[in-house]
């Protein structure tokens, strides 16, 4: 049976080197948000929910269970995301359950968005993960703590429901984060022969889609793809914004791209705009490089350092248009800020900050 799991497991690594080659060039994760452009359905509620069970936990993948509607495949039960699976049935063998569990759910894709760019993104899963739209993989991955997403636009039936299966399995190996290691054995409610779960740190192994699922639209042609911003305090007191913006293209005109630093308040800051040369070869992503200058700047400080104005947020708004007349809008909070190292103290602004303490997670303020 440990042949087995390794079997799995190996599969898994396949699936995500192929992941990464057929992706070619890598695309950026920026937080979906709403705009002129832009629109974002939230997947969370109830979906359907089925552990693996079988001796060697591979009969979802023998049987191909995303080929089909999850129900079929045998009983299934309602489960919260986003969730831990752990804590909410009154089942102990799906509290304990270590392998390939497998969601379900139908989503509707509005015919509004014929024509544009359709992203399925997942904002946690824990731990390793694969995602099917319509019974076709579309993302692997690995890691329990950052969002990940594919491009779906090719795949979906617009104006009809579309299926969405996702099968995760919480095993840890010693090269996790958080580690852990299988053993020969373990509790009464895993099948015999086969393997438990051992962990060397101060909370559960819960598991699942940890945090929410997404669908969200990009206009075709052009979107504002990734974003870099480094902050540099200046003898006179103003800050140099820097930015790097990676724009993505899907055809061979030149594109311009606005950058503007809004106050909280709406009224303009400062702002600069860039004429990005066109694709060599189409599609291809575009990098726009500069500085913002701000005078006066209102900076962003911690609530215990700054009483009048602590955690000040700018918004940068940046619009990428093609020679089509085809724009993108994409909007942010910004707070600028510096953080250095001193000796041995940590600086906010160039000013010490005192630190309480760090990796608290006590759920109670008064032991906080």
């Amino acid at each position: 049976m440990l042949l087995r799991s390794v079997a799995m497991l190996g599969l898994l690594i396949f699936r995500l080197i192929a992941a990464v080659v057929c992706l070619g060039t890598a695309r950026g994760l920026l937080y979906p948000r709403e705009s002129e452009s832009r629109e974002v359905k939230v997947l969370d509620g109830l979906w359907q929910f089925r552990a693996d069970f079988s001796p060697s936990r591979d009969e979802g993948f023998v049987n191909q269970w995303y080929s089909q509607p999850l129900a079929t495949t045998g009983e299934v039960m309602p489960m919260p995301v986003p969730s831990s699976w752990n804590d909410i049935t009154q089942n102990a063998s799906i509290k304990e359950y270590i392998g390939w569990v497998w969601y379900e759910r139908e989503a509707w894709v509005p015919a509004l968005w014929t024509g544009l760019e359709i992203v399925l993104r997942f904002e946690s899963a824990h731990y390793n993960a694969i995602a099917w739209v319509n019974g076709v993989e579309v993302v692997s991955h690995s890691g329990g703590h950052l969002p990940f997403q594919a491009n779906i636009t090719d795949l979906v039936k617009m104006g009809a429901p579309n299926r969405i299966t996702v099968a995760i399995n919480n095993t840890l190996t010693p090269h996790t984060l958080p580690p852990g290691t299988l053993t020969h054995g373990g509790p009464p409610e895993l099948p015999e022969g086969f393997v438990s779960l051992n962990y060397q740190f101060d909370f559960y192994n819960y598991a699942g889609l940890h945090r929410p699922v997404k669908l969200y639209t990009t206009p075709l042609s052009v979107h504002v793809d990734d974003v870099t911003l480094v902050t540099s305090l200046l003898a006179n007191g103003s800050v140099d914004l820097s930015y790097t913006v990676d724009v993505f293209v899907s055809d061979s005109g030149p594109v311009e791209l606005q950058i503007i630093l809004r106050e909280k308040e709406g009224g303009s800051a400062v702002s600069a705009s860039l004429q990005l040369p066109g694709c060599q070869k189409s599609p291809c992503v575009l990098t726009g490089n500069g500085q913002l200058l701000v005078n006066n700047p209102r900076l962003w400080w911690p609530w215990t350092m700054e009483p009048n104005d602590p955690g000040y947020l700018y918004q940068l708004e940046m619009v990428a248009t093609t020679s089509a007349k085809v724009s993108d809008y994409y909007r942010m909070p910004v707070g600028l800020r510096t953080v250095s190292l001193g000796t041995p103290q940590l600086n906010i602004n160039g000013k010490p900050f005192y630190f309480h303490g760090v990796d608290k997670h006590e759920d109670a303020d008064v032991r906080t």
